[in-house]
């Protein structure tokens, strides 16, 4: 600017050589004046403008820096956020890495009992004893099905003792069409059913009797004996054991009712 000005004031010398030297000094004078209020407005405008051009340039840093804190905050906060999910994630794996050992172990066990349990079903056992039964009549009110569970039998000749309490029938059925049912309370596959009968009279009460699994017949009564034994082929299967008179005249009065089978097992398992 102030070699600008320079070159000015000799441009200005050189044009006022016409002139008088006074009036040349004054017009000089005058120019350079103007000249240099020209120059200062220009020069203020200008650092106005640098100003101007700083400050928004100082809030566009302002801006810039508080975006920058601002991402840095969220960074900072999906860096926690990630570390929390990797402490979540190593924890699941871990508690995966366990609930496989302890499947591991679980199956383990489940093997060990259901081999257990095999071996205990496919065993040969009572499996009536204390089981719920019926009858369709009862003789006297007094001598009723549930004695056939009990477990309670001897060889006395006395079966109205309480020692050795027996089953009978009513005599208002006369007989025939009565019936025995021993709800097993499963599905169970029949090794044998063994029938005590009375030993004190009337023994031939039992003669008549059919003895059935379910609506499958497996044996039936001919003859007087103080125990039956009704051996059942290989592959039958049922939830009851009942027995039914078909002879007149013939009350069925047994001691004991026992069955002896395997199971219990799913009507699918039935073989």
């Amino acid at each position: 600017m102030k070699v600008i000005f320079l070159a000015l004031l000799i441009a200005l010398a050189f044009s006022s050589d016409t002139q008088p030297p006074k009036e040349a000094a004054l017009d000089l004078r005058e120019d350079v004046l103007v000249l240099r209020e020209k120059l200062l407005q220009d020069e203020r405008f200008d650092v106005i403008m640098l100003a101007l051009q700083m400050t928004s340039l100082a809030r566009d840093m302002r801006e810039v820096v508080d975006a920058v804190k601002a991402l840095e905050i969220r960074l900072n906060e999906q860096a926690r956020l990630v570390e929390g999910v990797d402490e979540k994630l190593n924890g699941v794996q871990e508690a995966a890495a366990s609930l496989r050992d302890s499947e591991l172990k679980t199956g383990e066990q489940l093997l060990r009992i259901g081999g257990k349990l095999d071996l205990i079903r496919s065993e040969v056992r009572l499996i009536s004893h204390h089981k719920l039964a019926w009858q369709n009549s009862t003789y006297d009110n007094t001598y009723h099905v549930d004695f056939l569970m009990d477990g309670v039998y001897t060889l006395e000749s006395s079966q109205h003792a309480g020692r050795n309490p027996m089953q009978r029938v009513g005599l208002d059925t006369n007989g025939k069409d009565s019936m025995i049912s021993i709800d097993l309370g499963g599905f169970f596959k029949i090794h044998t059913v063994k029938l005590w009968n009375r030993l004190d009279a009337r023994e031939d009460s039992a003669l008549g009797v059919q003895v059935y699994v379910d609506d499958r017949i497996i044996g039936s009564i001919h003859d007087v004996k103080s125990l039956y034994n009704v051996r059942v082929s290989d592959g039958v299967y049922g939830n009851k054991v009942w027995m039914k008179q078909t002879l007149p005249h013939k009350h069925m009065s047994f001691i004991e009712v026992q069955v002896f089978g395997s199971g219990p097992f799913g009507t699918d398992e039935a073989i």
